[in-house]
C-alpha cells in the first residue's frame, strides 16, 4: 500500500501545480512525493523541513564490540552500526521509535562501557548515563539496563 498517490492529490487539489507545496512527513514518504514532483517537472514548488536526525557514520572504524544486556541475561556482539540496529538484526526485542534520536523510546541506562553519540560526536566515559540506542555505536565493551 502506498502512503501517496497522485490520483488523491489530484482529486482534492486538481490545480495542485499551481501552488508551492510544504512537505512535513516521514522520510519514505517524502521520497515518494518528491519523486512524483520530479516526474511531473515541478520540483521547484516542493519544499520541506527534516526534523530527524543526521547520522554521521564516515568515521567510525569498524569494531566489534560484546554487549552484556543486563536484566535479560544476556550478552551479544554489536558491530560498528548503531547498538539498536545491531540487536534487533539479532532477532532481540527492543522498544524503539524513529531510530533517529528524538523520541527517547529506545533509551536506556548504560551501566558500564562507553559509546558513541552518532548525532553529536560526543564519546561517553565509562560510568552510569542514559543512552538513545539508535544514536549510539559501542566503543568498548558494555552493560545495558534494557
Amino acid at each position: 500500500m502506498d502512503f501517496f498517490h497522485e490520483t488523491i492529490l489530484q482529486k482534492y487539489i486538481p490545480d495542485f501545480k499551481d501552488y508551492l507545496t510544504f512537505f512535513c512527513g516521514p522520510p519514505a514518504l517524502k521520497q515518494l512525493v518528491l519523486k512524483f514532483y520530479t516526474e511531473e517537472k515541478i520540483q521547484d514548488q516542493f519544499q520541506s523541513e527534516d526534523f530527524g536526525a543526521t547520522i554521521q557514520n564516515g568515521d567510525m572504524e569498524s569494531s566489534t564490540q560484546k554487549v552484556k544486556l543486563l536484566f535479560r541475561a544476556r550478552e551479544e556482539e554489536v558491530g560498528s552500526q548503531n547498538i539498536l540496529d545491531s540487536l534487533l538484526n539479532k532477532g532481540i526485542s527492543l522498544q524503539h521509535g524513529c531510530k533517529s534520536g528524538i523520541c527517547n523510546t529506545c533509551a536506556c541506562m548504560k551501566a558500564k562501557g562507553r559509546v558513541k553519540n552518532l548525532i553529536t560526536g560526543k564519546i561517553s566515559d565509562d560510568s552510569r548515563e542514559k543512552i538513545k540506542l539508535c544514536v549510539s555505536v559501542a566503543m568498548t565493551e558494555l552493560q545495558l539496563e534494557v
